[in-house]
């Protein structure tokens, strides 16, 4: 493989075979990798200051019905390893993530058959009436579509307020492919 190529075709926002991006990782110096990673954020975010969050990640439950092919992690309804985490585990967990400089708690889990909207609303209030500085990331659209199932409502509206979760509405392949 010619890594010259690859890495101009990287910087052209081509995309690159898997076998293609571990040809890169495997044989190019990380400093030349970031290098083209910061030439490509710049055609994108010229600004000169980058940021980010130290967040953390709880799963809210791991039972599941999604029966999603890729996933490990969750458990049927009745199984002996279920859990819903509960409010001591979150309390616990989010003031560990504050005194570590965190300000951001990504909420994510299972499709529950038995936890709708009000276990969410509830846990939402919960959270933001203790904390109220915490910024919740919660639910993207598999969630809120199992929800709304749930609920024999819809889910129909804008997606601009779901965070960092619009590629799952407007890119249904990569779904499909699992």
């Amino acid at each position: 493989m010619q890594t010259d190529q690859l890495l101009q075709r990287a910087l052209n926002f081509e995309f690159l075979s898997i076998e293609e991006g571990m040809h890169l990782f495997e044989t190019v110096p990380t400093t030349e990798l970031m290098a083209v990673a910061r030439a490509l954020r710049m055609k994108q975010r010229p600004e000169k200051i980058v940021s980010w969050i130290i967040d953390r990640n709880v799963n809210t439950t791991n039972v599941c019905i999604a029966n999603c092919k890729f996933c490990n992690f969750f458990r049927k309804p009745g199984h002996a390893d279920a859990y819903i985490t509960t409010s001591d585990q979150y309390k616990e967990k989010i003031e560990e993530t504050c005194r570590l400089g965190g300000e951001q708690l990504l909420l994510q889990g299972g499709h529950h058959p038995d936890l709708g909207l009000s276990f969410y609303v509830d846990l939402f209030k919960e959270l933001k009436s203790l904390y109220p500085d915490l910024k919740l990331h919660s639910l993207g659209p598999p969630e809120i579509a199992h929800i709304t199932k749930l609920e024999k409502s819809t889910h129909t509206g804008s997606s601009e307020g779901i965070n960092g979760c619009r590629g799952w509405i407007h890119c249904r392949e990569p779904v499909r492919k699992y």
